[in-house]
């Protein structure tokens, strides 16, 4: 996988690391929270993840790594999800990479889906939620569907 070949060039054990064209790499990091953000709804099925980090650990043993650097399990997100996760953060400001980091540590071999993970260890994500910047997207969405779909004066005629 690109993902380990290139947090093993960015963090090698030993040599120079590889440089990232305009993005600095601070020589501090202690941890890497790797993320496989996906389109493909199938991929949100379950055990996609578990098998995906199976496949990940596999190919970080091939690409070894600097030993003071912990490289946490492989989180696969499907865009919808990600989509959620955002509107949890701005509607109840939840840090969306601490939820990240205590996925990692309570379930190591990502046995669990993001979904039920989300609903058993944060109770926001059982809750009515709706940000107000995603809900004037909503808005401006089912506008614009509407306009393309029944034309412009088909909202004038049911209000």
């Amino acid at each position: 996988m690109q993902l380990a070949r290139d947090i093993g060039a960015l963090f090698p054990e030993n040599g120079l690391a590889k440089k990232l064209d305009g993005v600095p790499v601070p020589t501090d990091t202690f941890c890497i929270l790797p993320v496989l953000i996906v389109q493909d709804t199938i991929l949100k099925t379950p055990f996609v993840n578990y098998f995906l980090n199976q496949r990940f650990q596999v190919e970080r043993g091939r690409f070894p790594t600097r030993s003071d650097l912990k490289v946490l399990p492989l989180n696969v997100i499907q865009i919808t999800q990600l989509e959620s996760l955002v509107e949890m953060a701005e509607t109840f400001g939840l840090d969306f990479i601490d939820t990240m980091f205590k996925r990692c540590n309570m379930d190591p071999v990502m046995g669990v889906d993001l979904q039920d993970f989300m609903s058993q260890a944060i109770p926001e994500a059982r809750k009515e939620r709706c940000s107000k910047r995603f809900d004037e997207t909503r808005k401006k969405s089912d506008e614009e569907m509407t306009r393309i779909l029944f034309g412009s004066e088909y909202r004038a005629s049911i209000t």
